[in-house]
């Protein structure tokens, strides 16, 4: 099931989901932090998210402690990957 529903997203079943397959299947609104979500779970910055990355990006959404969950917060808003939060990270975070 889980793969039939990432295979929504991915055109004639490539196999890999862009952006817009990813913000398509889960009914979002693109944006910096879809953006982001993309590029955190595409873990070969291929550009796309294969079968394997997308079940790993899911599995982030089932962190048990909450050092992690502050952990993937972090990198989500850490919109340029610098490992630092600026100030106009924290503002488009606090919008």
């Amino acid at each position: 099931r889980l793969h039939e529903f990432f295979l929504e997203g991915s055109p004639d079943d490539e196999g890999q989901l862009s952006h817009d397959g990813f913000v398509s299947i889960f009914g979002l609104k693109a944006d910096v932090y879809t953006h982001r979500l993309v590029r955190i779970f595409d873990l070969d910055n291929g550009g796309t998210i294969g079968f394997r990355e997308f079940v790993y990006g899911l599995s982030k959404f089932q962190v048990d402690s909450f050092d992690r969950r502050v952990q993937f917060a972090y990198r989500l808003f850490d919109l340029d990957g610098d490992g630092s939060l600026d100030k106009h990270e924290l503002m488009a975070a606090a919008k």
